[in-house]
């Protein structure tokens, strides 16, 4: 049940990422002196901002951004990491314990301080964003791949693809990689909602994203300027779609790896 809530929530922020900007919605960046600080009402929903922007159109229209910065985070982090783990895993030796020292310093770093560093040699930016987030990431795939690749390269039907004259590179590219990558496409799906939030973080905090562009990290931000003086609307719509968004992933990341280690142990 919670597994399908969770597929249902990803279906939804697919669709209002892809369709959401087609909707006959107000423009995100237009201000209106009239409507500042409209709490939700017929004509807007969600209410409006201090420069009168609909929140509604605000909210949607960063779905896309969020998801797109969290989708090519993941995306790089899981093809590198995926490879280098596997290559190191496969290979043994001194590199395989290098890439081990290598994915504990990743994961002792903290992601607003890596970003921070990025952003000061890099300047800001969606693509400090998207970085540094991939870095975080890619102590996951590493360590992932490279364990499982440890424990399937004495397997028995490697072994009888190797004697049937594949090569190292064969095996890796055509037998271990697609092996792995239900583990791999698992942890990628809990990896999208951990990305949303830090891309949302991180642009809360100043890095990454900057107003006007609408984001969910930026919208958060900005409302809680007001939420003492009672606007509490500009903060409940960008959090309350932040918290699904990621809620969602989690749910569906759990029911596969349920479901791949029933697989497993079937």
């Amino acid at each position: 049940m919670l597994e399908r809530a969770g597929y249902g929530v990803i279906v939804l922020l697919l669709g209002v990422a892809i369709f959401g900007p087609l909707l006959p919605l107000a423009d995100p960046l237009a201000t209106n002196a009239r409507a500042v600080l409209l709490p939700p009402q017929a004509a807007h929903p969600f209410g409006t901002d201090a420069l009168g922007r609909d929140m509604l159109a605000r909210v949607v229209h960063a779905a896309r951004l969020d998801l797109g910065l969290a989708i090519a985070a993941v995306l790089l982090a899981m093809t590198t990491g995926t490879v280098l783990g596997a290559a190191v895993g496969w290979v043994g030796g001194l590199s395989d314990r290098m890439a081990g020292w290598i994915v504990d310093v990743l994961m002792a770093l903290p992601i607003y301080l890596l970003a921070m560093v990025l952003a000061a040699v890099l300047g800001n930016g969606p693509g400090i964003v998207v970085l540094a987030t991939a870095l975080i990431n890619l102590s996951f795939y590493i360590r992932l791949a490279r364990l499982e690749v440890r424990r399937l390269r004495r397997a028995p039907w490697l072994e009888g693809a190797r004697m049937g004259g594949a090569g190292d590179g064969t095996l890796l590219l055509r037998l271990v990689l697609p092996a792995i990558a239900p583990l791999v496409a698992v942890q990628a799906t809990t990896n999208l909602g951990w990305a949303m939030l830090n891309a949302a973080g991180l642009s809360f905090i100043g890095i990454g994203v900057r107003p006007p562009v609408p984001e969910w990290g930026v919208l958060i931000a900005e409302g809680s300027r007001h939420l003492a003086a009672g606007q509490w609307w500009l903060v409940l719509a960008p959090g309350a779609a932040l918290v699904l968004a990621v809620l969602g992933f989690h749910l569906a990341g759990d029911g596969l790896r349920s479901r791949f280690a029933a697989g497993r142990s079937a």
